[in-house]
């Protein structure tokens, strides 16, 4: 009878995550339709398609636009963390030049870093490093950390991305100048809507679900994240993955 009474009691609980997983996804997706056309209608007013608009007016739509976008993320991040925990964030790995794809995220988000006065330096090896991975997702890790260290650096710091390839693996690491973080927070890092707060916390805002994320596309790729922080010397995450046979 106690068996008959935990098995029951079990499969309870699977229905009521599966069904708070379902409605999470469904109202994601609800959530970003909408959000996507405003970006489109907000784009074509600032491109000139209804007619000149003033100063004044394309700051104000700049700054919607820009909000907007941060809504699409957030959206996009709650989105692929309810197919993470349903075991439905799927990776499509194929052969990529991971020395290329960082330049090109890097180049993607300069403008961005640069206008927060932050001085953003790229050391790259000068031969590719090919691995197998999801160039979108691996894409969202590497800017997901990017925004991290844009948000927790302040004005004037310095943020550097690098790869270096070893003998079996490959290493890519995300360095800022930024407030850091202390010992005892760094487990909270990675656990879904955990926020650590600092002096920029509140300024930065953010969903809390970005790093955790982000070390889950990593694990998925069959790699590691870790993390080295001192508070008010900076952060440093390294991603580590193998590397295929072939090399």
């Amino acid at each position: 009878e106690a068996a008959k009474l935990l098995q029951k009691r079990n499969e309870e609980l699977e229905a009521i995550s599966k069904t708070k997983e379902e409605f999470v996804a469904l109202a994601s997706h609800q959530l970003r339709t909408p959000a996507t056309a405003v970006k489109q209608y907000i784009g074509m007013v600032l491109q000139g398609y209804a007619g000149d608009i003033s100063s004044v007016q394309s700051d104000m739509l700049q700054k919607a636009f820009e909000s907007n976008e941060r809504q699409i993320q957030i959206i996009n991040q709650i989105l692929n963390t309810a197919r993470a925990d349903t075991g439905k964030l799927i990776m499509m790995p194929a052969p990529v030049d991971v020395v290329q794809l960082l330049q090109v995220i890097v180049d993607d988000v300069r403008n961005t870093i640069e206008d927060h006065d932050h001085t953003l330096i790229l050391d790259l090896p000068a031969n590719g490093v090919v691995l197998d991975v999801d160039p979108g997702y691996f894409r969202m890790a590497i800017e997901n950390l990017l925004s991290n260290a844009d948000k927790y650096t302040p004005q004037g710091g310095t943020i550097t991305v690098s790869l270096q390839k070893k003998a079996k693996h490959m290493q890519v690491y995300v360095k800022d100048t930024g407030v850091g973080i202390a010992d005892e927070d760094i487990n909270k890092l990675f656990v879904k809507f955990s926020r650590i707060h600092n002096p920029l916390s509140i300024q930065a805002g953010g969903s809390g679900i970005g790093l955790y994320l982000a070390a889950e596309i990593i694990r998925l790729h069959g790699g590691t994240m870790q993390v080295n922080s001192k508070l008010g010397k900076g952060t440093t995450f390294s991603i580590e993955l193998p590397l295929p046979s072939r090399s």
